[in-house]
């Protein structure tokens, strides 16, 4: 009996070692056939998202050159009737009229190129990005010419109205700040662009006008609204906009200067600058209290050379001192009192004929 049980142990050790083996077998081959089908299907996927990218990428192209064939037209037109010899001032009906259909079809053009763009890598747009200065110069140059013969033709047509529209021709031509996503430079950015652009630009041309004024960062933040200027502005004051976290960056700034060397006079005129700068732009925004609080003046004494912030610490001590201990930073314009002496002791006597920067801070 004893010999039989090793014998059926060693049956059952060989039969479950070969059940092992088949089941691994069945789980490979079942494993391969799935994956060889998945590959079909990614195949046969890749080949209809292919044709449909390239059935897209045809259509944006043909909208394009469609759009560009209406252009020309137009600026053909508007050729011709500068060009007769009759046209004066009976001119004029038909020159406006080609002068708005131009705009509208410079921000067809402009809309058909972003989307063909879409489809392009970056080296790709670099060759095409020709394309839409090219039409823009076109535009530019019939516009002038469209503007001085009216201006010419009818002196009296040339009124407050065609004097906007001059106004607002030439702003297209001036180089707009850029924004690269630096907070502090969030407010001033947003207030030029709506003040100084907008009034010149359209519905269509806006978002347009606004993408390229948008660094990386920034453009990142816009995609997937960029054709919506209501939209892009909210993505943008949500991530750029908000008061508390411009506050922060400046204290920040503050906060990243190094303690000041006695005698190093021109890191300590750096550092006023950077304390002024951050003051104006926090008044900017109604938070100049974030600065003007005792840990923010505290900051800024510490990082004084020994000798100004010996000089300081008398005056705040002083038993005739005017210094409201709960509010220093209105006396802290000491500052400029300062500057002035590093300026005057400066070899660059020809400073003293120039501008303080610090004026600003008299009114703290």
């Amino acid at each position: 009996m004893e010999a039989n049980e090793e014998w059926i142990l060693e049956l059952q050790r060989s039969f479950s070692e070969a059940m092992e083996q088949y089941v691994h077998y069945s789980s490979t081959k079942a494993a391969r056939e799935m994956a060889a089908k998945q590959e079909v299907d990614r195949q046969e996927l890749a080949k209809l998202d292919f044709g449909k990218t390239r059935r897209l990428i045809d259509q944006a192209f043909v909208k394009r050159n469609t759009t560009e064939a209406v252009f020309r037209t137009l600026v053909d037109e508007a050729v011709h009737l500068l060009d007769s010899h009759d046209a004066g001032e009976d001119a004029i009906p038909a020159l406006r009229k080609v002068q708005q259909a131009l705009e509208t079809s410079l921000a067809d053009c402009k809309e058909a190129n972003d989307k063909y763009f879409e489809f392009l890598n970056r080296d790709e747009v670099v060759m095409e990005v020709g394309w839409i200065l090219f039409v823009q110069k076109q535009y530019n140059k019939v516009i002038d010419r469209i503007e001085l013969h009216i201006a010419k033709v009818s002196p009296k047509c040339h009124d407050q109205d065609t004097a906007a529209k001059l106004s607002n021709l030439r702003l297209e031509k001036i180089k707009i700040t850029r924004f690269d996503g630096d907070l502090r430079e969030y407010p001033r950015f947003r207030k030029d662009f709506e003040v100084q652009v907008m009034p010149s630009l359209t519905n269509s041309t806006a978002p347009y006008t606004l993408r390229s004024c948008l660094g990386k960062e920034p453009m990142a933040v816009v995609k997937g609204v960029d054709d919506d200027i209501t939209e892009m502005w909210k993505r943008l004051d949500e991530k750029y906009g908000d008061p508390a976290k411009l506050a922060d960056a400046i204290i920040d700034s503050v906060q990243r200067v190094k303690p000041i060397r006695e005698g190093d006079g021109k890191q300590f005129i750096e550092f006023v600058e950077i304390v002024e700068c951050g003051y104006r732009d926090l008044v900017r925004i109604g938070l100049e209290k974030e600065i003007t609080t005792t840990s923010s003046v505290s900051i800024i004494e510490k990082r004084l050379p020994a000798d100004i912030r010996k000089d300081w610490a008398k005056l705040v001590s002083s038993d005739t001192s005017s210094v409201d201990k709960k509010d220093k930073f209105p006396s802290l314009k000491f500052l400029l009192n300062q500057n002035r002496a590093i300026e005057y002791d400066s070899a660059d006597h020809g400073s003293e004929n120039q501008p303080n920067k610090l004026l600003t801070m008299l009114v703290w």
